[in-house]
């Protein structure tokens, strides 16, 4: 449920925009009590995603964002867990790369 609008977003905001062979990578790691889940893609990058759909980037509010930080916050209020969620431009790299970091008690 938290991982499949990034990949959607990937797909549709990333990579069909591209003329080029287009990568997307879905990758989970697992080190003691943290998950870290990564989606990571070689599309236009928000910044030029933005600039195409004609919009600015602070006016508009992503509906699947949303509901990944939502289900977030949920989450760690049922479950006794920290959650992070960070997207970001890959640099020097063309693409977007999204993390999300499970940590599980005992926090470290």
């Amino acid at each position: 449920m938290v991982m499949q609008p990034l990949v959607e977003n990937s797909i549709w905001h990333g990579l069909m925009n591209i003329s080029y062979k287009g990568s997307l990578k879905v990758e989970f790691t697992k080190e003691k009590n943290k998950l870290v889940c990564i989606v990571e893609d070689n599309g236009v990058g928000l910044i030029r995603s933005q600039h195409l759909k004609g919009g600015d980037k602070k006016d508009h509010e992503s509906k699947g964002m949303k509901m990944i930080e939502d289900r977030l916050k949920a989450w760690s209020q049922i479950k006794d867990i920290r959650c992070t969620f960070k997207i970001f431009d890959r640099d020097p790299d063309p693409g977007t790369r999204t993390e999300i970091t499970i940590l599980y008690p005992p926090y470290v």
